[in-house]
C-alpha cells in the first residue's frame, strides 16, 4: 500500500487518509454505503446498496412510522 500512497501523494497530489484507506476485494469492501459483488456470467463487479446502509434506511423509515412524523 506504501508505493500506491506514495503514487497518490506525489504524481496525483492528492492527500491520502492512511486510517481509512486499504486494499482489498471489491467484494470485502464497503465504500459510500455501496459493497460489489461479481456477477460471473458477465465477468464483472457490480455495484448494490451495503446491508448496514439499507439497514439504517429501514431502522429510520420505521422510526418515522411509528411516531407519526412521515409526511402523508
Amino acid at each position: 500500500m506504501d508505493s500506491i500512497t506514495k503514487y497518490i501523494e506525489s504524481k496525483l497530489l492528492l492527500k491520502v487518509n492512511r486510517k481509512k484507506s486499504k486494499i482489498g476485494r471489491p467484494i470485502e469492501i464497503k465504500y459510500l454505503g455501496f459493497t460489489f459483488y461479481n456477477q460471473f456470467k458477465a465477468k464483472k463487479y457490480k455495484a448494490k446498496a451495503h446491508e448496514k446502509s439499507v439497514q439504517k434506511v429501514v431502522r429510520k423509515w420505521n422510526d418515522q412510522r411509528q411516531t407519526g412524523s412521515a409526511r402523508r
